[in-house]
């Protein structure tokens, strides 16, 4: 093999070496993004929109019932369009702080708490 065969073929093995690393750190941060929007919608919304709030509160829940099942959540298109803010009804209420409901006692969310939820949709919504 030539000189120039070896560095042709070293180059590519660092490009795809390079390409896959950078692939599998892509995949870890989106996991990582579904998992602190779960934590967010588990400490902010699971309380009225969860199984005990499905059994415990007296407002409806409306298309909020399963705010937990992120694939249910992202399956759900009258909710949620995966990397669309504006056709996103669940943005929405979070954008306009209407979720969390300050009358069930409940925190609003912060804006770290925010920006995740944005990033998380304006990313696709990762579910893991």
């Amino acid at each position: 093999m030539s000189k120039k065969s070896r560095v042709l073929l070293l180059t590519v093995t660092i490009l795809l070496v390079t390409w896959f690393a950078a692939s599998d750190a892509a995949v870890a941060q989106q996991a990582g993004l579904a998992d602190q929007v779960l934590v967010i919608f588990e400490h902010k919304c699971g309380k009225c929109h969860g199984p005990e709030g499905m059994k415990t509160t007296t407002r409806p829940n409306g298309d909020f019932e399963t705010i937990m099942d992120l694939p249910s959540v992202v399956a759900n298109r009258e909710i949620l369009v995966s990397g669309d803010l504006n056709e996103s009804k669940l943005w929405t209420m979070v954008d306009d702080d209407l979720m969390p409901d300050a009358e069930q006692d409940e925190e609003p969310l912060s804006a770290n708490e925010k920006e995740t939820i944005r990033q998380w949709i304006l990313k696709g919504t990762p579910v893991k």
